[in-house]
């Protein structure tokens, strides 16, 4: 199988098949796990339910500062001093959404 074939199976997403196309699928999967073998993912963000915005970008900047103040958020850390109203701060995180 291919790596095109593999993902053209995962694609499919059919709980339901059987016979000859199970036997692909986890043919595909075993493709899947190989290529995800030894790589490294430091750098990868989690997403915990119900994140807000201030959680995403404190996520994404470790190192920065947050300073809470009355109707927004003073960050420190970023590529510059950044503000953000507390209404988004707190707002829940959205990202990845496509439109």
């Amino acid at each position: 199988m291919t790596k095109d074939q593999a993902i053209y199976v995962l694609e499919m997403n059919n709980p339901f098949m059987g016979g000859e196309e199970q036997c692909n699928l986890s043919e595909a999967l075993d493709i899947a796990m190989k290529a995800i073998e030894g790589k490294h993912y430091e750098r990868a963000i989690f997403i915990p339910d119900g994140a807000t915005n201030g959680d995403m970008i404190m996520a994404m900047f470790p190192n920065a500062k947050a300073n809470v103040f009355a109707k927004e958020v003073g960050v420190k850390g970023l590529d510059t001093y950044s503000t953000f109203t507390k209404k988004w701060w707190n707002a829940p995180y959205e990202g990845g959404k496509e439109e």
